[in-house]
């Protein structure tokens, strides 16, 4: 059985901000993964303008990076990106099926697995492809995009040849305008810096009428306040299966629908220190449960 509760947005909603957690080392990296990064001076070291922001980082040391070279840099990977992408190849999430499950039992109908047969799937973040499996062998048309090599080639391994697999970025994802009927994906915008993109993107490829269903933490949940008390400001060190660094953010409903800014049906799942066995907590993962599932659909 599972635990949620309702939250119906209005494209309206006031957007609060929320937790973004860095590490020592990021903003060194910034520099050298800002996206579409262009130096445009080189007296004294370089300004680094982002033509997605128009930010100007100034890059004290940049004739290291350029080597010297007049040569017009272009970096296509923002620092969140890369901290992933680093994260995640030193340390790839392969589970079994029955591990996955067990350990989200949610996570079969917050999915929809089993309700998108003929229809084109598209996973944002398929990870090791243990949930893009799901699609395929429940009928889907399933497709897969992930930034990490490792986990593309596990992916590959696991779906063995039932999903259509890329490399892709969220924030740019590699097909056309209104290519699916369906965009799944869990646990892969909090650790975007951009998810203005991310959301936007995901719109761009569904077709009209097509649905969209993303799971990030939850910004107010016990796992999170278990986290902080334990571990204060560096929490987000572990949150992931390993101690690599990587980029968190936290999010509210009342976020999502800014970012999104369509109608969404966001619940709550999961509240891992009160069991479901614990009858008088059952009512806990409505209210603090760490993960949010929003669906909404394109207009």
């Amino acid at each position: 059985a599972r635990h949620q509760g309702s939250y119906f947005g209005n494209p309206g909603a006031s957007h609060h901000s929320g937790f973004g957690f860095y590490y020592p080392g990021q903003c060194s990296c910034l520099v050298s993964a800002l996206w579409l990064s262009i130096p445009i001076d080189s007296e004294n070291g370089l300004d680094w303008i982002n033509p997605v922001s128009t930010k100007v980082v100034k890059q004290i040391n940049a004739e290291k990076f350029a080597k010297k070279s007049s040569t017009i840099v272009r970096i296509f990977m923002s620092a969140a990106s890369h901290l992933a992408q680093q994260h995640w190849n030193q340390t790839p999430l392969f589970l079994s099926a029955d591990e996955r499950y067990r350990i989200y039992p949610w996570l079969y109908e917050a999915a929809e697995f089993r309700q998108h047969a003929g229809r084109k799937v598209l996973e944002v973040g398929c990870g090791t492809g243990c949930d893009l499996l799901q699609f395929a062998l429940h009928g889907a048309r399933a497709f897969g995009i992930d930034i990490t090599e490792e986990h593309l080639r596990l992916a590959r391994e696991r779906v063995a040849g039932r999903a259509e697999i890329r490399y892709g970025d969220g924030r740019q994802i590699p097909f056309g305008d209104g290519a699916f009927d369906y965009v799944y994906s869990h646990g892969v915008m909090h650790h975007s810096d951009q998810p203005e993109k991310f959301a936007a993107e995901i719109l761009r490829v569904l077709k009209p009428g097509g649905a969209f269903n993303v799971h990030v933490y939850a910004k107010y949940s016990a796992f999170a306040l278990k986290k902080f008390l334990w571990h204060g400001k560096n929490m987000a060190l572990h949150i992931e299966n390993s101690l690599e660094p990587v980029h968190i953010d936290l999010y509210s409903a009342e976020m999502l629908q800014k970012i999104f800014g369509v109608p969404l049906m966001i619940e709550k799942y999961e509240c891992r220190p009160f069991p479901k066995a614990w009858p008088k907590f059952e009512f806990m993962p409505s209210l603090l449960g760490w993960y949010l599932v929003a669906k909404g659909r394109k207009p």
